[in-house]
């Protein structure tokens, strides 16, 4: 089986797109912001994706905050339409490893995410 990877946005349809953009990954796709941190606290991945807006006001930041913590060994990234304006910080800090920009193209997600667990 390939790296575990937990990817976290509140638009199902992404995360259908991000299952089917990192087939041979295993790939686990929660949809709001309890769930990943349920997630995270429960298991080890080694990547975790997570969009910047998770609706109802909550960020990504959160989530990737808490996955820095309890799994620092995960490679953790961003995804967004937008550049937020606290991606520097977290990019600097090491919260965040990586932007994807949203719309991406084939292969960006999985050709992302293979390079940082290279």
């Amino acid at each position: 089986m390939g790296a575990r990877v937990l990817v976290v946005d509140d638009e199902q349809a992404m995360g259908r797109a991000m299952r089917w953009e990192l087939k041979g990954f295993e790939v686990t796709v929660v949809n709001n912001l309890a769930d990943a941190l349920l997630a995270l606290c429960r298991e080890k991945w080694d990547a975790v994706i997570c969009d910047w807006d998770l609706g109802r006001e909550e960020t990504g930041a959160r989530v990737l905050e808490v996955a820095a913590k309890v799994n620092a060994d995960a490679r953790r990234f961003i995804v967004s339409g937008l550049v937020p304006e606290e991606l520097a910080p977290m990019l600097i800090s090491g919260v965040a490893h990586r932007f994807i920009a949203k719309p991406w193209l084939p292969h960006d997600v999985r050709d992302a995410v293979a390079e940082e667990l290279r």
